[in-house]
Parts: C-alpha cells; sequence; structure tokens
C-alpha cells in the first residue's frame, strides 16, 4: 500500500507513513519508527505526537519509555463515518450560508496535494453525465508520475468515465494515454498549453512540481476563449 493513499483521509506525509510502520511491526520505540520510516526524528516525534492527538495512534510507557502502536484501522473508518454524519447535519445551515450571487466569476489558488486534490474534485464536482471535459495534458518535461496519480484516484476516475472527455497532448506521451480508454486524446507535434483542464463554466491550472498548487477559475469570458481555442487544435491535431 502506498502512504499517500491515507492522505485524504486526514493524514499528513508524514503521519502516514509512521501509520503504516505501526501497522506493520506493531509495538514500537520511537527510534524503531524513525529508522523504520527514514523520517527525521523531530517529523517522526511530531507525527506521532499528532497521531495521538487524532486517536490514530496509542502508546503505553515501559520502563519509562513509550511504546506506540497503532489503532485498528476499522475504529479509524468508523470516527471517519461519525465525524461525516455531524457534518451532514449541519450541511444544510452552511450551504444557506452560502452566497452563491457573489461568485459569477471568480479566482481561487490551492496550495499542497491535499488542496490541489479538494480544487479537482471542487471543479468536477457538478458536472453532469456527458458532460464535455477537455484538457492540456502535462508536457513532455513536467511531472507525469504526479498527474497520472491524482487523475488515476478513484473517486475521480470514476466521476470522468461519465463525462465526454477530450485530450491533447505531445506525441511524447501516447504510451500514457493507452489503458485509458475513456479519453479521447488527440496528439500534437508542437508546443501547446499545458496543465490545463476545462469543464462546464471553470478551468483549472495546475502545477505539479514539488511544492503542489493550482488555480481554479469560474470566467464565462475566459472559459469560453479557452473552449475555442481547445477545439480549433483538436479538431486539427491526429489521433
Amino acid at each position: 500500500m502506498k502512504s499517500e493513499e491515507l492522505l485524504e483521509f486526514g493524514f499528513s506525509s508524514s503521519e502516514s507513513k509512521v501509520y503504516i510502520y505501526l501497522l506493520k511491526h506493531g509495538d514500537s520505540k520511537v527510534g524503531n519508527v524513525i529508522r523504520g520510516t527514514n523520517l527525521q526524528s523531530s517529523s517522526t516525534h511530531n507525527s506521532l505526537n499528532s497521531l495521538v492527538a487524532k486517536g490514530f495512534v496509542g502508546y503505553i510507557i515501559k520502563d519509562k519509555i513509550k511504546i506506540y502502536h497503532a489503532v485498528e484501522p476499522q475504529i479509524i473508518s468508523e470516527n471517519l463515518t461519525e465525524k461525516q454524519r455531524r457534518f451532514n447535519r449541519i450541511l444544510p445551515e452552511l450551504e444557506s450560508l452560502n452566497n452563491t450571487m457573489q461568485r459569477n466569476q471568480f479566482a481561487e489558488i490551492y496550495e499542497g496535494e491535499r488542496g490541489v486534490y479538494n480544487m479537482i474534485k471542487e471543479f468536477i464536482r457538478d458536472a453532469k453525465k456527458e458532460d464535455d471535459y477537455y484538457f492540456f495534458s502535462v508536457d513532455v518535461e513536467g511531472h507525469n508520475p504526479a498527474a497520472q496519480d491524482f487523475f488515476g484516484r478513484y473517486e475521480i476516475r470514476k466521476k470522468l468515465e461519465i463525462l465526454n472527455v477530450k485530450g491533447l497532448a505531445r506525441y511524447d506521451l501516447k504510451d500514457l494515454f493507452k489503458e485509458r480508454q475513456y479519453l479521447n486524446v488527440k496528439f500534437v507535434k508542437f508546443p501547446i498549453p499545458a496543465n490545463m483542464s476545462i469543464c462546464n463554466d471553470k478551468m483549472i491550472i495546475i502545477n505539479w512540481g514539488e511544492k503542489k498548487s493550482g488555480i481554479l477559475i469560474k470566467s464565462e469570458q475566459i472559459i469560453e476563449s479557452t473552449k475555442m481555442f481547445f477545439k480549433e487544435l483538436y479538431n486539427n491535431a491526429e489521433e
């Protein structure tokens, strides 16, 4: 299991590594966790403290030394379910406070891996079956593995599979799309915009670098002109 899969469930990157280590190895002293995860001492201590505070890790004291252990994954699942139930109770009130009239046009910046993931979910949240989804793929020199991981995650992939997805990419990337039959990708041999997607009245631009970030844009004028540009290139590209 990849530790990154826990990020969307309230774990930081270091917390996920510590929790998975404790699941695999059972009761452990902090020194063993440091060596086993290859994390810095400060990161390990901070992660253990935060995991204890969240109720994801427990400990006993033996000979004045803390021995840590991971709680059962089922307990975490039950906690997340209970949090979802509590949030659903206040959701109607939160929605009543949301002034959508002020959001006809906006641009929002999201930072970090979790932020970018939330941005993508917000971007396609209201998309319906057969809605058009256009994208300019990551460029050849870009961070393709990161992009493939994000858009391959179950929740996002299942949403994309019901949309009318069309993409443009450089020929260099053709092999990356062989296994994605739901994508209608065409390829070009000249430079094109990169890391950009359009769906309905929204557009996202993503930086896939080490410090991931993204911009979510809602603007009728910008989106329509970008759609026209995409369609012109797509109609003249090769499959």
